[in-house]
């Protein structure tokens, strides 16, 4: 089957380029010229040139194609990159969208995210795809890109597409020569003390998310969105269980919402000066909330399973001995 794959040089796109290969599909990844498209080397993929958000590039590249797994997205947790954002994430999936439309493609998979679902309360179940989205009012404006591409998508599906959504949570995993969420452990080997936040995240491996976009694309219901999550944890057990498997005695220092809100207090001269804070408006929000999701319809529809954040542990230590010795 021929495949298009936008965000093909990012962490997900990668997995899901080298995945979709070896699964015998014939792959086109698309890469903007200002990407390091030599992470895909080694991997047997057709190449386009082109961006989401340039309309004829993208229906150059979707002609052709039988499916296109739109995962190309601008993710910052910045005000100073809302714009960006909003072209990427709004007006490049309605590029996508109408490409899809043109070219007859006949199922697209968009990635869009937890951000989008909505952030359950202190103490409410985690939440499913059916969650009230309830970060409508500004404070997260990633969140609500992703909330406007999923209404694009859906609009897309009522005139003919065949869309499935997908929500992916915190990714881990390797990219190249780094590891993306390896600091959580490496800040738990170098340190003899280490901050946490006061909320919780919902960790997942990319390769578990990518086979359950695989499923989706086989299983998926038109116009249905999945949650492709993990565990829940709060940041005080991630940072635990870190230093448990490293056999450290660590003291461990909760960092209070007054903090991260006066540290993010400067974020408006840092943007001035075109720096990026240490801590932005957007991260002293997200740093209280508990973002716990469950991934039980994806469980049940498509057979999603995802490993336990303990086994993400060992895979960032496996990767480190490989590269640059032992964490242990």
């Amino acid at each position: 089957m021929k495949i298009l794959v936008t965000g093909a040089t990012g962490l997900l796109g990668y997995h899901l380029c080298r995945n979709l290969v070896e699964r015998g599909h014939r792959v086109t990844a698309l890469w903007r010229a200002s990407s390091n498209a030599s992470i895909l080397n080694g991997i047997k993929v057709d190449r386009a040139l082109g961006d989401v958000t340039d309309s004829a590039s993208m229906e150059a590249a979707a002609r052709g194609q039988a499916v296109v797994i739109h995962a190309a997205a601008h993710l910052a947790y910045w005000s100073k990159e809302r714009d960006v954002q909003n072209r990427v994430n709004i007006e490049g999936t309605r590029n996508v969208v109408a490409a899809c439309q043109r070219a007859g493609v006949q199922r697209l998979i968009f990635v869009s995210s937890i951000a989008a679902v909505g952030f359950p309360a202190r103490g409410q179940p985690p939440a499913d795809e059916s969650f009230p989205f309830n970060l409508g009012h500004g404070k997260l404006n990633y969140a609500i890109t992703k909330k406007r591409g999923e209404e694009i998508v859906l609009n897309g599906c009522k005139s003919g597409l065949d869309a499935v959504i997908v929500n992916p949570a915190t990714l881990f995993g390797e990219l190249g020569e780094h590891y993306r969420g390896s600091e959580w452990v490496e800040k738990i080997r170098n340190r003899r003390l280490a901050s946490y936040y006061s909320g919780g995240r919902n960790l997942v491996h990319v390769e578990d998310v990518v086979n359950g976009m695989v499923s989706a694309l086989e299983r998926g219901k038109t116009g249905e969105r999945y949650i492709l999550g993990g565990e829940n944890l709060t940041y005080k057990e991630v940072a635990r269980k870190a230093a448990e498997r490293l056999g450290k005695k660590i003291l461990l220092i909760p960092v209070p919402p007054a903090v991260t809100g006066i540290l993010s207090s400067l974020d408006p001269l840092f943007s001035v000066a075109g720096r990026r804070p240490p801590v932005t408006r957007e991260v002293h929000f997200t740093a209280s909330q508990f973002q716990y999701f469950t991934s039980a319809k994806a469980e049940q529809a498509l057979g999603y399973t995802f490993r336990p954040y303990s086994e993400i542990i060992e895979d960032i230590l496996n990767w480190h001995d490989q590269r640059t010795g032992s964490l242990a």
